[in-house]
């Protein structure tokens, strides 16, 4: 189906930019690509890494760094057009200014004000860019659709709200001279929390942001309240509008009549799964139709409708799919093909030999062999035996004592230690070049591949440098046995020497003059072994040299090359084969509210897919290639990869995709009648009751459905029959009701009075959940009483008593011995801690039990101190997480949670007074 209304999908703080970062991977790369859907998130938090999943141009922060220097100077010119409004006499704390609004609404509208210009332009570009898009595209609609989507009760999305909606549309229709409709998504208060919670001050402030929200919206989506919304930002930007802030409001939490979703992410993946339906399929013009419907519903004369005293305002997302996740399954084989593929990367292999081979073809272990142990250095004489010979011959028996060691020290080879260096140099280069063309040779090459190549450098059994450490030991036991051989030379050249000096001594010798030719010769082969010996050391020392360098050289390039590609690759396998090879298929139905999908898939089937993929095609190659060989894998380029093999199977392997989704409905539900029986049951229409917010009555339904003729085949005509469209969406793996009939969120509005009791507890605070000043006096609130200074005083004690050990376990009980004396405080924590207070106003038990934590506390520096609070509070905090996010707690729970929070509100005060104090 046709991508063909430009729509803006518009995420507002923190659960806008969750929507839109999970509705940018559920929506198709090719529909991106068509540019008539674009995405933007305002929000003030720097520190979400989900902001670097976003385009530069999809994302503003509004956070204003320094925010005190304004709250705090209300009257200076900063505040001109923010003094009128925001709260007075604010107890300003925690926020900084640049990491959220933290559930405070006016902080929120304050960052917009501040940043005003910044979010006008960036709103403005958008609605260009698109108008750009589709200026000159035939059957385009020239309306601008916008999706807002915001939580109604934290601080930045609730805060910039109505401002954002009403700067939108004046942008589109004024400055832009475009008609547009704005749909506001809002996620209620339920959804953030398992209710009933323990924790009042957080359910207080969650529940009156919510009221105060949907209040001011109610104001000005009232039909009957002849109000224009008017604000002022600056001296030049001013927003008068008399028309509603939404032309359509979906109200969401997690829970209907029927079926609860989980929590908030579960929520999250609901909203982001009806915004894919509503995109991909309600982007073309029988979706479109339906939609029109429902705003003629929302617009038309109150008094044609079956309900004629209510003004229909509200309505939720009411989407019922048969679905065959084709995104998924796409996904799910190409991570089945990429394990293939890592499985084939890592095959056995005999690195012991593929070494070798490359030592061999490098002509580099020919350096451990002596005849070859020239490539380093050149002797030409290798041989001095017939010099010494002759030169001892030619000494008279009298200067024998004198000149033959002189002739002996002279016969030894001198090296040349800087032409060997030289040589050494040389040699490495170029065998390290050589070394790293043949790996680089090997990466590209399919038979051995990156896992082989990575193996080579990091084998357990045998690796290169292993190999390089065999071969120096190798060299080094030779040096060795040289040394040996040398040792015994100079033993034997000193006994020769010895007998030849005492031959020359003898009468008869010396009278004729002659020598022992025995012991000449022997003289002579001993220098010259002695020569050649000394030569091997010093080039055997000098091949050691060699390796040691040609080791550190190789062990570099791993590091920066081999090392890279693979972490970058196991990365890939970490952020997408795992991923993708966890994707779960089963026939299932998955509901939300007024949302029905039903989940169609065969894995016997998919894997079959697979396993035809990889006997029929030469898998290994192709992926060889849509890799680059490896050459440019980098862990940068990841998300391009991933593109890239997913064009890859769509491009190639389209054809074994395809699938017969109404053969699958049909299995699941056995009928046709039952498909659409099952497809019917999202359901209503939410209305407004007069000018008081969802009083009196809340909930009545009414069906609100798109008529159109369609396909006359299978179950398409006995949805025909009941005046339901069944649609095929963008492509034939999803079946659709038509979108638009729609659900009640009731769960919330069985807690309206709830809410409405902490809106009015809160109302007159200086922390006030308005930031229209209209809202801001409601009558007789009630404020939740803080602990007094004596009782903060002894729930400290109490706490610092059990994290410092005073008080410990034994047996059942928690027990504390107060000057020798044991005192039984109860069998949990709970009881002890009443038990200590009940004993208060007992001296004998109190005095003992202060002085004694007294006594403790002295041994400890307040930065010990604040690093034990510190600790405490953020295991307490996780606790607390926990059970807040149980559906239901049972009574020892409850009170354990109110015992949390009272722990860490009271620590966090102490904490705040040592860092102070610092």
């Amino acid at each position: 189906m046709e991508f063909t209304i430009p729509t803006i999908v518009i995420g507002l703080g923190g659960t806008g930019l969750k929507v839109i970062y999970r509705l940018k991977n559920n929506i198709p790369i090719e529909l991106l690509e068509k540019g008539l859907l674009k995405f933007l998130v305002i929000d003030s938090d720097k520190n979400d890494p989900m902001i670097n999943e976003l385009e530069a141009d999809e994302y503003v922060n509004i956070g204003v760094p320094g925010v005190a220097s304004i709250v705090t100077n209300l009257d200076s010119e900063a505040a001109k057009f923010i003094r009128p409004w925001f709260p007075a006499n604010l107890p300003f704390k925690v926020v900084s200014g640049d990491e959220g609004a933290k559930q405070f609404r006016a902080m929120g509208r304050l960052y917009l004000f501040k940043n005003i210009d910044k979010i006008f332009n960036i709103i403005d570009r958008t609605v260009k860019s698109l108008r750009a898009k589709f200026a000159n595209i035939p059957n385009v609609s020239k309306t601008i659709n916008v999706f807002l989507v915001s939580s109604t009760c934290g601080g930045t999305g609730s805060g910039i709200l109505l401002d954002t909606a009403y700067l939108v549309r004046h942008i589109i229709e004024q400055e832009n001279a475009n008609p547009c409709l704005i749909k506001g998504i809002l996620v209620l208060p339920t959804a953030f929390h398992p209710f009933p919670i323990s924790d009042e001050s957080e359910r207080k402030n969650i529940f009156a942001n919510g009221f105060a929200t949907l209040k001011e919206i109610d104001y000005y989506m009232n039909p009957n309240v002849e109000t224009s919304y008017t604000v002022k930002y600056t001296e030049n930007k001013e927003i008068v509008s008399n028309k509603a802030p939404f032309d359509v409001c979906y109200l969401i939490d997690d829970e209907n009549e029927e079926f609860p979703i989980g929590g908030l992410d579960d929520t999250l993946d609901a909203i982001a799964e009806s915004l894919t339906v509503l995109l991909t399929a309600g982007i073309g013009t029988s979706i479109k139709s339906a939609e029109d419907n429902l705003y003629t519903i929302l617009t038309t004369n109150q008094k044609n409708q079956p309900y004629s005293d209510k003004n229909y305002l509200y309505s939720s997302f009411g989407t019922s799919s048969i679905i065959y996740p084709y995104e998924k399954v796409k996904r799910y084989i190409l991570g089945k093909l990429l394990d293939y593929f890592d499985k084939q990367l890592s095959k056995d292999q005999d690195y012991t030999k593929i070494i070798y081979d490359i030592f061999s073809l490098l002509k580099i272990e020919e350096l451990t062999k002596d005849d070859l142990i020239n490539s380093i250095y050149n002797i030409s004489n290798t041989s001095i035996y017939s010099e010494i010979y002759e030169r001892i011959n030619q000494i008279g028996n009298d200067e024998i004592s004198i000149k033959l060691q002189e002739i002996i020290k002279n016969g030894y080879t001198q090296i040349n230690q800087e032409n060997v260096n030289q040589r050494v140099e040389e040699l490495i280069k170029t065998k390290y070049q050589e070394f790293v063309n043949l790996i680089e040779e090997y990466i590209k090459n399919p038979s051995y591949g990156l896992k082989i190549v990575y193996d080579l450098f990091t084998n357990e059994n045998m690796n290169i440098f292993k190999y390089i450490d065999k071969t120096k030991e190798s060299l080094k036991n030779e040096i060795e046995q040289h040394q040996l051989s040398l040792n015994k030379l100079n033993e034997d050249l000193k006994i020769y020497s010895q007998n030849l000096e005492k031959d020359s001594k003898k009468f008869l010798n010396k009278l004729l003059n002659k020598k022992n030719r025995d012991l000449i010769e022997k003289i002579s082969k001993a220098v010259d072994n002695l020569n050649n010996s000394l030569t091997n050391i010093i080039l055997k020392e000098a091949a050691i040299n060699f390796y040691q360098k040609l080791a550190l050289m190789l062990s570099k390039y791993r590091n920066e090359r081999i090392d890279k590609i693979y972490d970058a690759w196991n990365s890939f396998r970490r952020d997408f084969i795992s991923p993708y090879l966890s994707i779960k298929f089963e026939s299932k139905l998955s509901s939300w509210g007024n949302r029905i999908n039903f989940y169609l898939a065969d894995k016997e089937k998919i894997d079959t897919i697979v396993e035809n993929i990889v006997n029929n095609n030469k898998i290994y190659e192709e992926l060889f290639r849509v890799f680059d060989y490896f050459e440019k894998f980098e862990y940068s380029k990841l998300k391009e990869y991933n593109i890239k093999l997913l064009n890859w199977i769509e491009e190639g392997y389209k054809d074994y995709l395809n699938i017969d989704l109404e053969d699958l409905a049909i299995n699941l539900f056995k009928t046709e009648d039952n498909v659409v029986n099952n497809l019917e049951r999202a359901s209503s229409i939410l209305f407004r009751y007069k000018s008081q917010l969802f009083d009196d009555s809340l909930v009545k339904k009414y069906e609100v459905l798109g008529v159109k003729d369609v396909s006359s085949t299978r179950f398409y005509n006995v949805a025909k029959i009941r005046d339901i469209e069944v649609v095929e969406s963008y492509n034939p793996y999803r079946i659709s009701m038509l979108q638009v009939r729609h659900g009640l969120p009731l769960y919330s509005f069985v807690l309206i009075e709830n809410m409405k009791k902490a809106y009015n507890e809160v109302i007159n605070t200086s922390l006030s959940p308005h930031i229209d000043p209209f809202y801001h006096k409601v009558e007789d609130p009630t404020i939740q009483e803080e602990l007094s200074e004596k009782e903060l005083q002894m729930y400290y004690k109490i706490y610092m008593a059990f994290l410092l050990d005073l008080i410990t376990k034994k047996d059942l009980n928690y027990v504390i011995n107060l000057e020798g004396v044991e005192h039984i405080l109860g069998k949990d924590k709970i009881e002890a801690i009443e038990y200590i207070k009940k004993n208060s106003g007992n001296p004998d038990f109190y005095i003992k039990f202060n002085n004694l934590v007294d006594k403790t506390l002295s041994n400890y520096t307040n930065e010990s101190l604040a690093l034990i609070l510190k600790d405490n509070i953020d295991k307490k905090a996780k606790r607390a997480y926990y059970l807040n996010n149980k559906r239901t707690l049972n009574n020892d729970e409850i009170k354990e949670l109110k015992d949390i929070e009272r722990e860490v509100e009271v620590l966090q005060k102490y904490l705040d007074s040592i860092q102070v104090k610092k």
